[in-house]
């Protein structure tokens, strides 16, 4: 007999989890802001080709891109995180006795049931 259990997996169990994140998330906006005004005072002087070559610049840039990379997929995986929970949380804990097939009795109960199981397992997987 196989018994399944789940665990919920919440990256955010109370509000002092969030706090590095939103940080980080305010950071990155920080440096984005102070690039942009950069880059506007760059335009309005005509000097953006110069802007771009300069290694900092492009740090900077590099960093802003990767860390809303970062964030937009930390975002999608705590989504389908909760998919998942939501999913195994529906499978049974008692897997359908495979005996019964064995000795021909099979009820209509026992093949719906095998059928739910195989139909929820399949749908983590």
């Amino acid at each position: 007999s196989v018994k399944t259990r789940t665990q919920v997996c919440n990256p955010y169990p109370d509000l002092g989890f969030i706090f590095p994140d939103f940080l980080w998330f305010c950071l990155v906006f920080v440096l984005f802001q102070q690039e942009f005004r950069q880059l506007q005072v760059e335009a309005r002087k005509g000097t953006l080709l110069l802007y771009f070559t300069e290694m900092w610049n492009i740090l900077d840039w590099s960093s802003i891109v990767f860390g809303l990379v970062v964030i937009v997929r930390w975002i999608l995986i705590i989504d389908q995180v909760g998919s998942l929970n939501t999913l195994t949380v529906a499978i049974p804990e008692q897997v359908p006795q495979v005996a019964v097939w064995e000795t021909q009795q099979v009820s209509q109960s026992d093949v719906q049931s095998e059928r739910e199981y195989h139909s929820r397992l399949s749908d983590v997987f």
